[in-house]
């Protein structure tokens, strides 16, 4: 009877363990990834743990996605931005050593290189970032805005294809709207991008930019 009884009982110590580990560890991911806006500050130490959970490691990835944006990392010191960058570059690391076809990590390893100095590194990450996630127009939406931010016409050479995928959104077309002319090179680049557009996708377009320039 004991010997019936063993296998069960151990085979729930082991559930147990396991289970308490997962949790341990997911915690540790959750924590890590709300304390990024605090990375590199003077005595707070954050290991970039990567949960085990699809929605851990998307909302570590979305919180650098914040962190990582001009807007608000231009108001932090080097030191602060580099801590920042370095986080978030382990993060996209680890996710990818699980899924390396994830197109937002790869965005977000490109985002932190370019923050980092590692601007072959940043481009091949873009590379890779547009090969696995070509037509998810949110991902197109950041690595274009990155783009433009940067000033860095190699990667727009890289992203000429998301060009196509913002003109067949709403949201897409109106970012490139907004950006129209800004960078100088960018009126042919979209050109260039209506050769796979719609009909109705130009209207689109054409429209939102009058619309722009009627309100300016």
């Amino acid at each position: 009877m004991s010997n019936r009884l063993r296998s069960p009982t151990i085979a729930m110590i082991c559930f147990t363990a396991v289970s308490v580990w997962a949790m341990h560890l997911e915690l540790r991911a959750v924590s890590g990834a709300n304390s990024i806006a605090h990375a590199g500050q003077p005595g707070v130490t954050i290991t970039p743990d990567i949960g085990l959970s699809n929605w851990s490691i998307q909302l570590a990835l979305r919180n650098c996605d914040v962190e990582l944006l001009p807007s608000v990392s231009a108001f932090r010191t080097s030191r602060h931005r580099q801590a920042t960058a370095q986080f978030c570059s382990s993060i996209a690391y680890g996710t990818l050593q699980k899924i390396p076809t994830h197109g937002f990590a790869h965005y977000i390893s490109a985002a932190s290189e370019h923050e980092l100095g590692n601007p072959s590194e940043s481009l091949r990450s873009f590379r890779e970032s547009i090969k696995y996630a070509p037509f998810e127009g949110w991902i197109a939406e950041r690595r274009f805005v990155h783009a433009v931010n940067s000033g860095d016409t190699e990667v727009m050479d890289v992203l000429q294809p998301d060009l196509a995928t913002l003109l067949s959104t709403q949201s897409g077309a109106e970012l490139l709207a907004v950006y129209y002319g800004h960078p100088s090179d960018l009126p042919p680049r979209i050109n260039r991008a209506f050769m796979s557009a719609s009909p109705a996708q130009e209207q689109r377009f054409i429209n939102l930019l009058r619309r722009k320039l009627s309100s300016g």
